[in-house]
């Protein structure tokens, strides 16, 4: 055999050996195949039309002391009015006074309830059975607190409710308030009690 065809051939050999690593390392790789028909999906951000966001709702929360202070001063007040209208009411007619004590009774206790109601409802998103139920006992005690203090009141200042218009005193009014002031404490804390029952 030729040397030089030897040689020759030894050389083409070796180049391409050299040559085949780089050019399988240079060579880019084919792209993954996609099947025909099958698109490459693009997110996009696009309001629905038919999407309606939740409503959100606030976490309801009990009223508190200044609103139940608030609507037991508004019963104390109109309980006390109607309760002194009535028992005037019962007099000017000439009824006997555990007639004009059970006008005023009722008078007074309506007044104070829905005086109470109006001011729970109107500030306050309570349900139509919670803003007529917490006032009740509460309307209660007060219209007792001032039917007691009146009745000390007469013992004391040998004046009783029916003579109110002839003539008052001082400290029967006094005696009275005390009283209220009593019922409104009580009364107070019985609502907010009642409220977040």
């Amino acid at each position: 055999m030729d040397p030089d065809m030897v040689r020759q051939q030894e050389e083409a050999e070796a180049a391409a050996r050299l040559r085949s690593p780089i050019m399988m390392m240079a060579a880019p790789a084919d792209p993954p195949s996609t099947p025909p028909g099958d698109h490459a999906f693009t997110p996009r951000i696009e309001p629905r039309e038919d999407y309606i966001p939740a409503e959100i709702v606030p976490e309801k929360t009990a009223p508190g002391w200044g609103a139940v202070l608030r609507a037991t001063f508004y019963s104390l007040f109109l309980t006390g009015l109607g309760l002194m209208a009535g028992i005037m009411f019962g007099v000017k007619l000439g009824l006997v006074p555990w007639q004009s004590l059970l006008i005023g009774s009722a008078a007074g206790f309506l007044l104070g309830w829905l005086s109470a109601v109006g001011s729970l409802r109107k500030r306050y998103k309570l349900s139509f059975l919670e803003a007529y139920r917490a006032p009740l006992a509460p309307t209660g005690i007060i219209l007792a607190a001032l039917i007691l203090s009146m009745a000390i009141a007469s013992l004391f200042t040998d004046i009783s409710p029916t003579a109110m218009t002839q003539r008052a005193l001082p400290t029967y009014w006094v005696i009275v308030s005390i009283g209220g002031l009593i019922g409104y404490v009580a009364a107070a804390y019985r609502m907010r009690k009642s409220l977040w029952a």
